[in-house]
């Protein structure tokens, strides 16, 4: 993860060897998705940019993580994400640390 501001996805939208194109919003920037994690399995991809979780504005890494932390185990967990020019609402299901990726 990765907090993105406008500034930081306009470095990476500049870079000629950066592999995606990055919406240049405020929001968290996902690097990358472990196979068979809940947030992959929640349909979140590489490039995708979370704004929101359970409806609260998310603009850095440490909320996201927080918000992920104070949720509960196995419920449907909300989340927006920019994708390309695209808003999409996920659902993940946080498991146990130890659980993810098995």
């Amino acid at each position: 993860m990765l907090t993105l501001t406008p500034e930081v996805a306009q470095q990476f939208n500049d870079d000629p060897n950066s592999l995606m194109l990055v919406p240049e919003i405020k929001g968290v920037l996902v690097v990358r998705v472990v196979a068979d994690s809940p947030a992959a399995d929640g349909g979140i991809r590489r490039g995708d940019v979370i704004t929101a979780v359970a409806g609260n504005k998310i603009e850095t890494a440490e909320q996201l993580q927080k918000a992920v932390e104070q949720s509960q185990i196995g419920k449907p967990l909300s989340i927006s994400v920019q994708r390309g020019e695209q808003t999409q609402k996920l659902s993940v299901r946080p498991q146990e640390l130890q659980k993810a990726g098995k």
